[in-house]
């Protein structure tokens, strides 16, 4: 199954480019707690390597699992 992407303004650049890097694998939603000022702090830094926080945890998991 693969998703198709709305045309729509409420879908920003980064919203739009993970999807289309989603393969066709269901995606499930992970929630965790963090203290503010790291979440503040991820989010900085993910803007000035131009990814994502999504992308982030998806490399970091898949390394943690491989190994």
């Amino acid at each position: 199954m693969a998703l198709k992407i709305r045309s729509s303004d409420r879908i920003n650049a980064n919203k739009e480019e993970a999807l289309k890097e989603v393969v066709a694998e269901k995606m499930v939603t992970l929630t965790i707690l963090v203290p503010q000022s790291i979440r503040e702090d991820l989010k900085v830094k993910v803007i000035r390597n131009k990814t994502t926080v999504t992308n982030l945890i998806l490399n970091y998991l898949r390394e943690y699992i491989s190994k």
